[in-house]
């Protein structure tokens, strides 16, 4: 992975590996699925304190992606404000705590929207 890599880019890049882990519980192939944006976020997770850029990356690649998804709204609603969450927390591992708030706020907005609380 390159350091000029996009977000896109990233989770493109990941988006297959985790597939491939996974081989019964995701598509192995077509447009991200709710399931493969489930196993996306987990992967955040696992590195987003040792790896807050790429961590940060694949959190708004994975926003960019959810966009390109013709499909229920509910679910895409909730991803959105998992992956701003995600945001927030690598921005506040990379130490900007500012940015890591505005993302907490439209995470929360949303979930206010929905009543996902």
């Amino acid at each position: 992975m390159s350091s000029t890599s996009s977000a896109a880019d990233v989770f493109d890049h990941v988006l297959p590996q985790v597939r491939s882990q996974n081989p019964e519980q995701l598509p192995q192939e077509g447009p991200p699925t709710e399931e493969d944006f489930e196993a996306i976020d987990s992967v955040f997770v696992s590195l987003y304190e040792t790896q807050p850029q790429v961590a940060f990356l694949l959190a708004m690649g994975a926003l960019e992606r959810l966009d390109d998804v013709s499909d229920d709204l509910g679910w895409k609603l909730r991803m959105r404000a998992e992956f701003l969450t995600d945001l927030g927390m690598a921005s506040s591992a990379l130490g900007q705590p500012r940015r890591a708030i505005e993302y907490y706020e439209q995470s929360l907005e949303i979930c206010k929207e929905t009543q996902n609380r």
